[in-house]
């Protein structure tokens, strides 16, 4: 094997390898990066010189068995990344492969069964156990997109029910729909959207920013927890404020509860209900902003008493009391929704 000369190394690192005991190119091919970079006096800035000088010669450190997994959504190695189990139907699974994962295939794809799909939440005869390596984040959100979907459905198919004869020249369009996305390393360029629009035959005439919890807000008989204060993101506080000053439109906020029910080995997503609120009484019920638990993102936390039933919302809108909304913004501009 050649001679750690052939390396062209600086005469610190050169000698700073000699001092450890390696001697020629083998002694350094058997190390790998976190064993080169455990020996004293080799630091940051030596592990850069060494690699950059064996991939000059078309040689690199040896593999580490007990490496980190790569997170196949954001394509980096991370700590908790580990294999995360995934019931996917056919389509869903080929969408988020190309769109999410960079094209990398499954680690692992069982066999067909009767199930509901995690994404789209359709009970199918297509579904199989898929595999791929996830941070624990990633994995967190790619969960989260099947109920954010079934919760889409609920306010499509009641604003249908509720206000489809009370106000039936206004559509309400999806403009975000739900989908799992490669993870963005720099998400301040990304552009702010609400997830539906509602237009007639002219114009935008006001939005909805769509939230998914387990928990329900108000009412008898209602399944599980009753919300404490609800939380908001202050990122998704920002863009409800950057819409409404970009499209010169109000944009209501909807809570939709929606809770697991068992169809094993899969999961079916239920929503049971839905409430609203405005900006003005988001304004009003802020109450304090705080870390998330076991997160790096801060809330916004309010009092729920400024949500009221979806099933008001048909009367707020036949009513014209969203023009008087929009009115309200024009001359006073968008509320502060919280403070720091």
């Amino acid at each position: 094997m050649a001679p750690l000369s052939s390396l062209g190394l600086s005469k610190r690192v050169h000698g700073t390898l000699e001092e450890n005991g390696i001697d020629d190119t083998e002694d350094l091919l058997a190390l790998n990066e976190r064993e080169l970079s455990s020996l004293p006096r080799v630091g940051l800035g030596a592990l850069r010189e060494i690699k950059a000088a064996l991939a000059g010669v078309g040689l690199s450190l040896a593999a580490d068995a007990y490496a980190s997994y790569v997170c196949a959504r954001h394509g980096a190695a991370a700590l908790d990344a580990n294999l995360a189990n995934l019931f996917l139907c056919d389509d869903c699974s080929a969408a988020w492969q190309r769109d999410a994962f960079g094209g990398q295939q499954p680690e692992y794809v069982g066999e067909a069964l009767e199930g509901f799909c995690v994404n789209c939440n359709v009970h199918r005869q297509d579904v199989r156990l898929r595999q791929w390596f996830l941070c624990g984040t990633c994995e967190r959100v790619a969960r989260s997109i099947g109920r954010s979907v079934v919760a889409e459905r609920f306010v499509t198919e009641r604003w249908e029910e509720l206000a489809g004869s009370r106000a039936p020249g206004i559509v309400l369009r999806s403009t975000d729909m739900p989908t799992l996305r490669r993870r963005e390393r720099d998400s301040s360029a990304k552009r702010a959207e609400i997830d539906f629009v509602a237009r007639d035959e002219r114009v935008d005439l006001f939005g909805f920013e769509l939230k998914t919890g387990k928990s329900y807000i108000s009412g008898s008989a209602q399944v599980g927890a009753r919300m404490g204060q609800f939380q908001l993101d202050t990122s998704d506080c920002d863009d409800i404020t950057t819409v409404m000053e970009r499209e010169g439109i109000p944009v209501y906020l909807v809570h939709v509860q929606v809770i697991d029910r068992a169809f094993p080995p899969t999961l079916q997503y239920v929503a049971l209900g839905g409430w609203w609120t405005d900006v003005f009484r988001m304004h009003d019920h802020f109450r304090h902003v705080q870390r998330r638990p076991r997160e790096t993102r801060d809330a916004a936390y309010f009092d729920t008493a400024m949500f009221e039933s979806f099933a008001t919302f048909a009367e707020h809108i036949s009513s014209g009391d969203y023009e008087c909304l929009a009115e309200r913004l024009r001359a006073e501009g968008s509320p502060r929704l919280y403070e720091r």
